[in-house]
C-alpha cells in the first residue's frame, strides 16, 4: 500500500502492540501471593498507585517490591516471587513483527513511547539480544521513550507533549497507536492523530486500515 501523505510519523505503544501482552498472568498470580483479589480492569487503586510511580521511574525496584510485600494480606511474600509474577504478562515479541516495521520505515519515521519500569525493560532488552537480531532497535526506531526514564506517564497530556517535543515531531502529521482508550484520548488531546489497537489482534494486519481509518 502506498505512503499515507497526512501522516509522517508512527508512535507505537510496545506492549499490547509490538509486543504480546496478557495482564491477566501478572495480576491473577499477583492478587494470589498478596491475598488480594485483582482482575485486569479490578485493581484495588493503591495498587495502581505503586505501578503508576514505578513506571514513571519515581521509585526504584526494591521499593515497588518492598510496598508490595507492605500491602500482603498473609505471609510476606519472597521479592523473587513478586518479581516473577510481575513479569508473567510478558509473552513476546509479535512474530515477524521486526521485518514488518523495518518494511514501513521505508515511509514513516517510527518512534516508540511505552509505560514501562525497570523490570520490565531488563527483560525485554535481554529478550532483543537473544534474538540475535542483525539490527539494533535504534536501526528501526527514530527514538525511543520509556515511562521510567522521562518520568512521564501515559495518559497525561503534558506526557504527550513532552514526548512531542522530545521527537520534535508535529502533532497533526503524528499518528499514535495503543491498546488502551485512555491514552488514545490523551494523545488526541495532545493534538495528534490516534486510534486504539486491539491487542488480541495483529499490528501487522491492521496497521494499514488505521492508516485509513484517521483520515
Amino acid at each position: 500500500m502506498s505512503k499515507n501523505q497526512e501522516i509522517d510519523n508512527i508512535i507505537f505503544d510496545l506492549g499490547g502492540v509490538l509486543y504480546r501482552i496478557n495482564y491477566w498472568e501478572t495480576f491473577s498470580k499477583m492478587g494470589t501471593l498478596l491475598g488480594i483479589e485483582m482482575g485486569q480492569n479490578d485493581i484495588p487503586d493503591h495498587i495502581n498507585e505503586i505501578v503508576r510511580y514505578y513506571n514513571a521511574g519515581l521509585i526504584r525496584t526494591e521499593t515497588f517490591l518492598w510496598k508490595l510485600q507492605k500491602e500482603a494480606k498473609g505471609t510476606t511474600p519472597l521479592p523473587q516471587k513478586l518479581i516473577s509474577a510481575w513479569n508473567a504478562m510478558l509473552i513476546g515479541w509479535e512474530e515477524g513483527i521486526f521485518e514488518f516495521l523495518l518494511k514501513i520505515k521505508s515511509d514513516y519515521n517510527l518512534y516508540l513511547y511505552s509505560n514501562i519500569n525497570d523490570l520490565h525493560f531488563n527483560h525485554l532488552i535481554k529478550e532483543v539480544n537473544s534474538l540475535n537480531l542483525d539490527f539494533k532497535l535504534e536501526d528501526v526506531f527514530e527514538g525511543m521513550a520509556f515511562s521510567h526514564q522521562i518520568n512521564h506517564v501515559k495518559p497525561d497530556v503534558q506526557a504527550f507533549k513532552y514526548v512531542l517535543n522530545l521527537y520534535d515531531v508535529n502533532p497533526v502529521k503524528t499518528l499514535f497507536i495503543d491498546d488502551f482508550q485512555e491514552n488514545v484520548d490523551g494523545a488526541i488531546n495532545a493534538g495528534m492523530l490516534a486510534v486504539c489497537h486491539d491487542n488480541v489482534k495483529s499490528i501487522k494486519e491492521n496497521f494499514f486500515s488505521y492508516l485509513e481509518l484517521v483520515c
